[in-house]
């Protein structure tokens, strides 16, 4: 299904995507400049734990979190972590951000397969002269708050595959 800008909504084991590398590379990458994509569950396969600890290993992905509870008033986490790609400069695995340049975007462009581009990624649609629109779930108010909600029942896991992976 074509969208807004004639792209092509590409369907597949992650989820939806929209790719038009001629309106990304003529905007040079703004969205990915700005921020990384949330990464989401499904993003990781069956085996979710053993999957972050090659990721935390690499220094590519990090670990993010919402500012209390994604999930709003009445519930009383004081933090949501999830997981998202690096930003270029930034060493540390525990590193909220609402801003800094994805470790994946190179002058080519993403330097990621389609694929393997985490799901906040692949929900951006390329808005030529304009910002990229996200196209959520409607579970949340924009990709990091999605991410958040999406990780709630993998805390645990996410905080051993930290301790498993030997970053700090």
């Amino acid at each position: 299904m074509p969208s807004r800008w004639g792209l092509r909504k590409h369907r597949g084991t992650g989820g939806s995507m929209y790719e038009k590398k001629e309106l990304c590379a003529a905007c040079g990458g703004k969205c990915c400049k700005g921020m990384p994509g949330s990464a989401f569950p499904s993003d990781f396969g069956e085996l979710l734990l053993d999957a972050l600890v090659e990721k935390f290993q690499s220094g590519l992905w990090v670990i993010d979190w919402w500012e209390g509870d994604p999930r709003g008033k009445g519930y009383r986490m004081a933090q949501s972590y999830f997981v998202r790609p690096a930003i270029k400069g930034a060493n540390a695995l525990f590193h909220p951000s609402w801003g800094g340049e994805c470790i994946f975007l190179s002058e080519d462009g993403c330097t990621l397969p389609s694929d393997e581009r985490p799901l906040g990624c692949k929900r951006l649609e390329p808005g030529g002269h304009s910002p990229c629109m996200y196209h959520g779930d409607g579970t949340g108010k924009n990709a990091k708050h999605e991410g958040a909600l999406a990780w709630l029942k993998h805390q645990l896991v996410i905080l051993q595959a930290a301790k498993l992976s030997g970053r700090r």
